[in-house]
Order: structure tokens, then sequence, then C-alpha cells
């Protein structure tokens, strides 16, 4: 697996798993199960030196980081 190459797919096929809930994906017949997040245990997925992690559902997507 290329992952740099194949990023956009990777990135699809883990968005896809994501909001369908399942507990992981697989990826070129390699299977990764997603894993929560220390803190707010927000589910994560790492591979390689890239990782894929879900929005947090409580913050409204393209808020500003100085709007409080």
């Amino acid at each position: 697996m290329d992952i740099e190459n194949d990023l956009k797919e990777i990135a699809l096929k883990i968005h896809d798993a994501l909001f369908a809930g399942e507990k992981g994906v697989d990826i070129s017949g390699e299977y990764y199960e997603f894993e929560p997040t220390s803190q707010k245990k927000l589910r994560k997925l790492e591979i390689g030196d890239f990782m894929f992690i879900e929005q947090n559902p409580s913050i409204p997507l393209g808020r500003k980081s100085t709007e409080r």
C-alpha cells in the first residue's frame, strides 16, 4: 500500500466507515480498528505517518478558533 498516492481513496473509505458506525475499516487487505482519543473519546485511526480523526460533534464545522 502506498498511502501517499492512495490518500484520497483511503480517506474516503475511513470516512464511510466512521459514518456507518463501523468498528474499523479494511484497507488493501489489512484491517484497522478505530481507537478512542484520550480526552474526548473521538474515534481515530493511525496509518503510517497519518492520523484520521472524526470531527467533534459538539463543535460546529467552520467555527473560528477565536470565537468562544
